[in-house]
């Protein structure tokens, strides 16, 4: 069962240059359209995924970028859907985004962008997938009935995480 497309973890976030935190945003303002563009489609790192990203295409559709009526973007399918998404961003710039959707009792990452100064090699344990994993724990936890939050649903690297409860079991 879906969800509508309703912001469940932020807020509209507006740049802050300089800003030293990752912020998590459900849209952003029309002039992140190139960057963000850069981030989901032109990611140096993206050939690693070719076989998932091709097979969750083809199954879903693909990612594009919408301007809403304020103007502000937002990531959602080709083929409407109940997705969700949000946009890392450091800096005034996208460092990550993430668009999944509910299916049955788990939140799945159907596409992950990852900068390439934010991956798992460059960062460690500040890796924008480890701030992703954190974020959806967050979000899952607010919704009836939600148990894991799983990572490339359907390939062999498949990443299942279960959701803590509110008081941090599992």
């Amino acid at each position: 069962m879906g969800f509508q497309n309703q912001d469940l973890s932020t807020m509209n976030c507006s740049l802050q240059p300089d800003s030293k935190e990752v912020r998590w945003c459900s849209s952003l303002p029309a002039e992140s359209t190139d960057s963000l563009d850069q981030l989901l489609f032109h990611n140096p790192n993206q050939g690693i995924w070719n076989e998932f990203l091709e097979a969750t295409i083809a199954r879903v559709g693909s990612p594009v970028i919408h301007t809403r009526s304020d103007g502000r973007i937002f990531i959602e399918l080709e083929t409407p859907g109940a997705v969700q998404s949000l946009v890392a961003v450091f800096d005034s710039e996208p460092v990550g985004a993430v668009v999944y959707s509910r299916m049955n009792e788990s939140l799945r990452v159907l596409f992950l962008a990852v900068h390439e100064e934010w991956t798992l090699v460059n960062r460690g344990s500040d890796a924008i997938f480890f701030q992703v994993i954190d974020r959806l724990d967050s979000i899952a936890q607010r919704i009836a009935g939600i148990q894991n939050v799983v990572f490339f649903p359907g390939s062999e690297r498949e990443l299942r995480f279960k959701v803590k409860k509110r008081n941090g079991k599992s």
